[in-house]
């Protein structure tokens, strides 16, 4: 009768001990899971943060904030902007709608800073605006001076009275939503910046000119020929001041997809410069006509 007491203690032992095993696997398992969904989570919120990261960079250096368009038009899944391709600017004098002269410190034609096919970002400061053109001819020095040279580019009547020239790239990033990529491209070169973006928007703030007053997205704002660097709302003048950059991703983790999302502000520095005695902001980068 002992054994059989021994026997049945045993199988009560062994029932108790499988219970524990058990239920500390389903422990294990459960918190291994619960780690592999913390750290895809953990990794997509860091890409989307480096992302935002080089935005944030890129669009912060550009001339003066200036929003452009192109390679992109610029949107709300999709912003271009100049970005200063080395050294300061150049004076000029003597602009007209397809020539203008620059004053260099270098001597040498050839070496000065400015080359045929270059994008020169032209600085309307009477009318606080940007022109985009494209160098057509290599400089060629001025006759009677060492450091004078007419620079010759495509057609332009709104660049006739340009002051400042900088010689700058055009870039930008773009959302395609069908493959969820999202793009960057400089010049004629496109890349993949990152796969698997399952959502992106860009928000443009506009602040009043002199005050605090902010409007996010106003009616307007934006057009089939891009967005717009000043603007009139309710009789008042506003500048673009900030855009806001709104990027989501997903993972799949124990079968499982791991969704984020991560928003970035970004200042676009020099916007509200005011270029003239008129005390105006920057007007944006204008097409000719």
């Amino acid at each position: 009768m002992n054994r059989a007491f021994a026997l049945v203690e045993l199988l009560v032992a062994l029932v108790i001990l499988v219970s524990v095993m058990g239920i500390g696997y389903v422990a294990i398992i459960s918190s291994l899971r619960d780690q592999g969904v913390q750290e895809a989570s953990t990794n997509v919120q860091a890409k989307l943060r480096r992302v935002v990261e080089v935005m944030t960079q890129d669009i912060r250096s550009a001339v003066l904030g200036g929003v452009i368009n192109t390679p992109y038009v610029s949107s709300t899944t999709a912003i271009s902007f100049a970005m200063l391709d080395g050294g300061a600017g150049f004076p000029l004098s003597g602009s007209t709608a397809t020539t203008t002269t620059v004053t260099a410190l270098n001597s040498n034609a050839s070496s000065f800073g400015i080359a045929n096919g270059d994008t020169l970002f032209l600085l309307d400061t009477v009318q606080n605006r940007g022109i985009l053109r494209t160098v057509t001819a290599a400089p060629v020095a001025l006759a009677g001076s060492t450091n004078q040279y007419t620079v010759t580019y495509s057609n332009c009547p709104n660049a006739t009275n340009t002051s400042v020239a900088f010689r700058v790239s055009s870039q930008g990033y773009s959302y395609n939503a069908s493959n969820r990529r999202l793009m960057f491209q400089r010049g004629s070169t496109e890349e993949v910046v990152a796969f698997n973006i399952t959502g992106f928007n860009i928000q443009y703030v506009y602040r009043i000119l002199g005050g605090t007053t902010e409007q996010v997205n106003p009616s307007g704002y934006a057009s089939g020929s891009g967005v717009l660097q000043t603007m009139s709302i309710g009789g008042s003048a506003y500048f673009l001041q900030r855009i806001v950059v709104t990027l989501s991703s997903e993972e799949r983790a124990n079968g499982r997809n791991v969704t984020r999302t991560y928003s970035g502000q970004i200042e676009l520095l020099g916007t509200d410069q005011q270029l003239s005695a008129n005390n105006q902001p920057f007007t944006g980068v204008v097409a000719c006509s």
